[in-house]
């Protein structure tokens, strides 16, 4: 792809993050200055990042620090169709086999379109990976396939790229796929966490990769107060039928508890939705 920049041909470090708002576009919600802290100690680090803006790839690519490459959200004809193809393949055997069986009941069609997207991203992020030959690749976790997929490419490649998964966001009881063992190409050399409390809960639960303390960007010294200001802190979904969901709830809540302070916090994918933000705001 001649959108990425050769003059670096190897780098130590591979960082993946995304990019959900054009608001502070320079700062890496996610990594914060982490690329800028390795540099420092002379550490070649090249910064990728996934657009989950409406917002068209060319506009965002004008924004960002050089170095540094944005994927696309759509690839070549013939790859397009490759993966259309293989997105169809996957759907027969979801309906004729009995792959899927020990899952089915949790599943449907619409679940089954993510193939594509991770197969684009993954048809780009082979590419990268042959291009900078990177020793470490360091990418946002939360048990998804494309993180998978990933750490797969990374242990199937000649040389040496170990996976470094950052657990960034809260840690759910129902997140399956990010305890989940799979097969050995399939799990992450290491799980990188925000801090000690995630870092002493997922190494009871996860035996499968090494366990490291990272940090995090949003890390702050907590300021004594003897004022509340919040009862109630919402969290609002990305799927906006679990989004309205919620909303409803809290709104029945403030009728019976009309003297809670409530504020509804939207997911940083969602600021950029101008509409949905007015319906939440209505």
């Amino acid at each position: 792809n001649s959108s990425y920049p050769r003059k670096q041909k190897k780098t130590d470090i591979m960082i993946i993050s995304n990019i959900v708002s054009l608001q502070n576009i320079k700062d890496d919600i996610y990594f914060g200055n982490l690329d800028n802290l390795l540099k420092k100690e002379k550490i070649k680090v090249l910064s990728i990042f996934r657009n989950h803006t409406p917002i068209r790839s060319k506009k965002i690519k004008s924004l960002l620090k050089k170095d540094t490459i944005l994927l696309s959200k759509r690839l070549n004809y013939l790859n397009e169709i490759i993966i259309l193809f293989n997105f169809l393949k996957e759907i027969f055997i979801f309906i004729f086999s009995k792959k899927y069986f020990p899952v089915k009941k949790y599943l449907n069609y619409f679940d089954l379109i993510s193939i594509i997207s991770n197969l684009r991203l993954i048809y780009q992020l082979d590419e990268i990976l042959d291009i900078y030959k990177p020793k470490f690749v360091l990418f946002t976790y939360e048990g998804h396939a494309w993180e998978r997929l990933l750490i797969f490419l990374c242990k199937k490649k000649d040389i040496k790229i170990k996976s470094i998964a950052f657990q960034f966001s809260t840690i759910k009881k129902n997140q399956i796929g990010f305890f989940t063992k799979l097969k050995k190409n399939y799990n992450p050399d290491y799980i990188a966490t925000t801090g000690k409390i995630p870092f002493n809960i997922l190494k009871k639960k996860i035996n499968f990769s090494k366990i490291i303390k990272l940090g995090s960007s949003k890390f702050v010294k907590i300021k004594k107060t003897t004022k509340k200001k919040i009862d109630l802190l919402v969290a609002l979904e990305t799927d906006q039928k679990k989004l309205f969901e919620v909303i409803n709830f809290c709104k029945n809540f403030a009728k019976k508890n009309s003297n809670f302070s409530i504020v509804l916090r939207p997911h940083p994918i969602i600021r950029s939705k101008a509409r949905l933000i007015d319906k939440i705001k209505n």
